[in-house]
């Protein structure tokens, strides 16, 4: 078991690491609609399902991976009222 570091994943804000690399499996944490850059969380749950899931692509580029190679992804939402908008993203 490996934690994959590198200066363009996105700080975590707790005491976990962001990735994990066991056998050839990336194992990511929960990704926050949280701007790495500025550390703002964007008003819309449009922008937000953007920034989580670029967080999450940035991840998995600097692991040495891509989108294509996930095998399951949740997204936690706090209404089901939003999934129309989430999914458009």
């Amino acid at each position: 078991m490996q934690i994959v570091n590198h200066p363009n994943i996105p700080a975590s804000n707790g005491h976990y690491s962001q990735c994990v690399e066991h056998n050839g499996i990336l194992y990511l944490s929960g990704q926050l609609p949280i701007n790495p850059l500025t550390r703002d969380i964007p008003e819309t749950i449009e922008e937000q399902t953007d920034v989580a899931l670029k967080n999450v692509e940035t991840i998995l580029i600097e692991a040495g991976s891509s989108r294509k190679m996930v095998l399951q992804a949740r997204i936690y939402i706090s209404s089901i009222k939003l999934w129309a908008k989430v999914n458009d993203i």
